[in-house]
């Protein structure tokens, strides 16, 4: 079985951002699969409007490009 990879995370904005449930719901597919904010809406069930604020959240921190 393949180890994961671990990441320290040391800046406080990008642990306060994993703590937020829809955030490492994004993450998750995300990690999955390259996927439209539209498409992410859909499968989470989140307004597009949401997900594009969590999405600029995660870009400005670095941790979605």
């Amino acid at each position: 079985m393949a180890k994961a990879a671990t990441r320290v995370i040391s800046d406080p904005l990008v642990a306060r951002l994993l703590v937020d449930p829809v955030k490492r719901q994004i993450l998750r597919h995300l990690a999955e699969e390259e996927l439209t904010q539209k498409m992410l809406s859909a499968r989470l069930g989140i307004s597009d409007p949401s997900i594009y604020y969590h999405l600029k959240e995660l870009k400005a921190s670095g941790l979605v490009r």
